[in-house]
C-alpha cells in the first residue's frame, strides 16, 4: 500500500526541517523560505499537522503546548 501524497510531503518536509534546525543556525522562518513556504505560519500550520506538535529552535524538539505550560515529546 503506498503513502498518501500528503504523508508523503509531511515526511520530506519534517526531516528536512529538523535537519536544518540541528546542523545550521537558520531561524524557522528561514527554513520555512527556504521549503517554498511564502507565510511561515503556513509552514507551522503543516508541521503541526503532519507531527500534532509544533517545532521549536532548540535543537529541533517537537513541543506541545498544553494548559500548565511546555510539555517536550
Amino acid at each position: 500500500m503506498s503513502a498518501s501524497a500528503l504523508s508523503y510531503i509531511c515526511g520530506k518536509l519534517v526531516v528536512q526541517a529538523k535537519m536544518e534546525l540541528t546542523s545550521t543556525y537558520k531561524t524557522i522562518n528561514e527554513i520555512a523560505y527556504g521549503l517554498d513556504f511564502e507565510y511561515t505560519p503556513h509552514f507551522n500550520q503543516l508541521f503541526k499537522k503532519c507531527k500534532g506538535c509544533t517545532l521549536s529552535v532548540r535543537g529541533g524538539k517537537c513541543h506541545k503546548f498544553v494548559s500548565i505550560g511546555l510539555k517536550k515529546l
